[in-house]
């Protein structure tokens, strides 16, 4: 009896994780499934996946950067020489940008910036690379859809549709 009781303990974290990463999921798709136009009531609630439409969402950065030092300076003109307002799908947010010569941004900017600066950072192997966190920052004007947009985001992962790549979303309300 005590045999069946016992189990390897990789297969229970795992069976745990799982649970709790379901449980996630489904909080996730209940909270974010639907969205109310107008005034928030019942009658006013509509699924998202049935209202929501493409936004243009552009790579990169747009006018409204501190420009106090050199290097960000260097770092705009590379960027806008980089990155002309190529439109991207909102599922794609997460995944590195990629340059006129098929290099990914950040490699781009480093080479640069590693001519122009004394500090150099040492070269990372990237074989030994698991996984990189990357940064989205959403700004615009009041309405556009920044909200929704990060809404849609999260359910299509919820969902199983988009970003399996991305083990877990803990959404951090600025409002």
């Amino acid at each position: 009896m005590e045999e069946s009781i016992q189990q390897d303990p990789h297969t229970l974290v795992d069976d745990v994780l799982h649970r709790v990463l379901h449980t996630h999921k489904t909080s996730m798709k209940n909270k974010y499934g639907s969205l109310f136009e107008g005034i928030k009531s019942p009658e006013n609630k509509t699924l998202l996946n049935r209202v929501y439409t493409l936004l243009y969402i552009i790579e990169g950065e747009s006018e409204g950067v501190n420009e106090e030092h050199e290097v960000l300076q260097m770092e705009k003109t590379l960027r806008k020489q980089l990155l002309q307002d190529t439109p991207i799908n909102c599922s794609d947010i997460f995944k590195p940008v990629q340059g006129p010569e098929g290099e990914m941004e950040e490699e781009n900017i480093r080479a640069v910036m590693d001519e122009g600066v004394r500090h150099k950072e040492p070269k990372e192997d990237k074989s030994s690379e698991v996984s990189k966190l990357r940064t989205v920052l959403t700004k615009g004007i009041a309405g556009i859809g920044k909200t929704v947009s990060v809404q849609k985001f999260i359910l299509d992962w919820a969902e199983g549709k988009d970003n399996q790549d991305v083990d877990f979303i803990f959404v951090l309300p600025f409002r």
